[in-house]
């Protein structure tokens, strides 16, 4: 029976609370009675109850519908992929689960000849009809005999109370009192049996959990990870997407337990599916794992670019996902052609896959604009569906590039987020708010009525508990706001706020754990001691306290008060300014890292850094690391020139100005 179905629901879930939204849904149904039906939803039964005198209807489904709505297709995607293959037939459940297809027949003496067994089987289809809930006090004692019975019943016997439990209508929450004590129950009694099943009834139970949404809690989840990654050798290429299908449900396994899998792969990639790469990539990034076989991931690379016209949109994010997590720094080459070859596909893909093409970019430290650009085509059209997380990864991407947009992205975004529709999803994403006036300050355009939202009071305290690591956030913010935003008269940070960033920061030359930029740092000291004399008028700080790398000050006007001395007990998190009376000098050295992969175009946080530097009066002189002479007498001339340069002409000898900055209009 199939069933067309048009309704409007309200408050479907705390974590969207949308005020009206319209749901169709075309379901196999399983069973029905004048105003209800039992129908199948992708990887779980709902009970529909249709009410002929209103306009809407009410059901029950397995997991909240909309709760993890973008995290659970992942995996309801995956498991239709596996459900569609022959050679996981004997592995995962059937669906439509029915009263029917269980491992037992419902005629089976195996069924009637436990009572306790053949009473809940005979209480399930009521349940279904009914409505019924677990909870429910007349059955509490009907679930304590069943537990009872457990250890006495056949493997089948105990699978069929799993497979009937799955057609219940769903208790309130997993430990809600006899839900709880029937699952754990069931959950013990499959972990002590695994070591005598075969694979395919391992993994049979294990899809079970997941029908019924207890994975990652489970104990026999945990059980069967660690006893078939013991046994990988004898899993079949189909057993091992499964278990790395598990591993994505469980989200922890340790690094070293996955390098087993890491070698089989390179002798199953030509032999699966692009879909089931992309369910091996879902266990790598769930669980924070990288591939450390840079073959291995080319191999990944190859076949998504082979078959990309092919993949499904959720088996792309996946991949991308992936490749960014397990980025090789040193092969970045490998990972132009793929974000080459994937431009035409953005405006048919949707704003995830979109949005994770551009951070892998971001990732990769590829600057393409014509890539950064459709990309923000994309969200701008699709604005109102996307979430506001992923608009603020990509204007996260925008911002590390300086890039501005073609489309009007900027100005919708900044639109967005003051909906009343978007309340609560930064409710329960409150950080997305701070790092988005973050960005934005790196591109050099400030909105004062985000910066309020986001520096009140309240709102602050909220975001630090709900996200504590977004504390940074808001102390850079306050700094940026306190240097570029004169006009400004909002909230801002307590002092004592601000040295939350005190640990942040990079080390000085001549501290322990010296890299590449100290020891340059070191050097150009030492050259500009010979020029000028002595260290007196030089001085190595973080000048801006929310900036990681420390700079090189030189004064220029004659003082007899070493600046060393003078600046000896200068609190850490304060900006230092010049003497308006002095002119200054601020030789940053920037790295490779200072630019996009291969190129010249710098990228954002040093952008701002350069023009905030100039706008509280320093006269910047930029010099990165790749025009540094190696020799010391080379070098010596080169500052030479820069320091002759910079005193004729009273101005920076390389200034980055923000040429491309514009305003938005909000």
């Amino acid at each position: 029976m199939k069933l067309l179905l048009t309704f409007t629901f309200a408050n479907v879930c705390r974590k969207y609370k949308f005020t009206s939204i319209l749901w169709k849904a075309k379901k196999t149904g399983l069973c029905s009675s004048p105003n209800r039906v039992l129908f199948h939803n992708v990887n779980q039964c709902s009970v529909l109850t249709v009410s002929a005198s209103t306009f809407y209807a009410s059901f029950h489904c397995s997991a909240p519908l909309f709760a993890k709505q973008f995290q659970e297709r992942e995996n309801e995607y995956a498991h239709s992929i596996m459900s569609s293959v022959n050679s996981y037939n004997n592995s995962i459940v059937k669906y439509p689960l029915t009263l029917k297809n269980g491992p037992l027949d419902s005629s089976s003496t195996e069924i009637s000849q436990v009572q306790e067994l053949l009473d809940f089987s005979k209480v399930t289809p009521q349940a279904i009809l009914n409505d019924l809930s677990l909870e429910d006090d007349k059955f509490t004692q009907l679930i304590g005999d069943l537990v009872h019975k457990l250890p006495t019943l056949s493997d089948d016997q105990l699978i069929q109370i799993i497979h009937y439990l799955c057609l219940w209508k769903p208790s309130p929450k997993s430990y809600s009192p006899n839900f709880k004590t029937l699952w754990n129950a069931l959950d013990n009694e499959c972990a002590q049996r695994i070591g005598k099943w075969d694979l395919d009834r391992k993994l049979l139970v294990a899809d079970y959990w997941f029908y019924l949404k207890l994975n990652r809690i489970s104990q026999y989840n945990r059980t069967l990870i660690s006893d078939l990654l013991r046994n990988l050798k004898l899993l079949s290429n189909s057993q091992v997407v499964q278990l790395m299908f598990c591993i994505n449900l469980q989200r922890k396994v340790p690094q070293d337990q996955m390098r087993c899998i890491e070698e089989r792969l390179a002798s199953m990639l030509k032999l699966i599916t692009i879909e089931e790469i992309g369910i091996v990539c879902l266990g790598f990034f769930k669980t924070e794992n990288k591939i450390t076989d840079f073959n291995t991931i080319r191999l990944i690379i190859e076949r998504f670019n082979k078959e990309l016209s092919e993949v499904n949109k959720v088996t792309v994010v996946a991949i991308l996902k992936f490749l960014k997590k397990s980025l090789h720094l040193n092969s970045i080459d490998y990972y132009i052609p793929l974000l080459h070859k994937c431009i035409p596909y953005i405006p048919k893909w949707d704003v995830l896959a979109a949005v994770h093409l551009a951070l892998l970019a971001t990732e990769c430290h590829v600057y393409h604009p014509l890539l950064l650009n459709t990309v923000s085509e994309k969200l701008a059209d699709d604005i109102e569906i996307a979430r506001i997380k992923d608009c603020t990864k990509l204007l996260q991407c925008l911002s590390h590039f300086n890039h501005f947009p073609e489309s009007k992205f900027h100005e919708l975004y900044a639109s967005e987020v003051f909906k009343k529709s978007r309340e609560s999803e930064i409710e329960h994403h409150p950080e997305v708010l701070s790092f988005a006036v973050l960005y934005y300050a790196y591109l050099g355009h400030y909105d004062h009525n985000i910066i309020q939202a986001v520096l009140a009071p309240k709102f602050r305290s909220y975001c630090k508990w709900e996200q504590p690591e977004s504390a940074n956030s808001f102390a850079e913010i306050d700094y940026c706001v306190g240097i570029e935003c004169e006009d400004y008269s909002g909230p801002r940070l307590h002092k004592q706020e601000l040295k939350v960033l005190n640990k942040r920061r990079g080390n000085m030359p001549g501290e322990s754990q010296n890299n590449k930029l100290t020891r340059i740092m070191n050097q150009i000291s030492d050259n500009l001691e010979e020029i000028l004399n002595g260290k007196g008028n030089i001085l190595i700080r973080h000048i801006l306290p929310h900036i990681f790398s420390p700079d090189i000050i030189v004064r220029l006007t004659y003082s007899p008060e070493p600046l060393s001395l003078l600046y000896k007990n200068f609190p850490s998190e304060s900006v230092l300014y010049p003497p308006k009376d002095e002119i200054w000098a601020c030789f940053v050295i920037n790295p490779a890292f200072s630019f996009a992969y291969q190129s010249l175009h710098l990228i954002g946080n040093t952008k701002m850094k350069i023009r905030q530097l100039e706008k509280i009066g320093y006269k910047v002189v930029f010099c990165p690391t790749y025009e540094v002479p190696l020799s010391s007498t080379m070098r010596k001339k080169y500052l030479k020139e820069k320091l002759d340069t910079l005193r004729n002409s009273g101005e920076p000898t390389v200034s980055v100005k923000c040429g491309n900055k514009v305003h938005l209009e909000t």
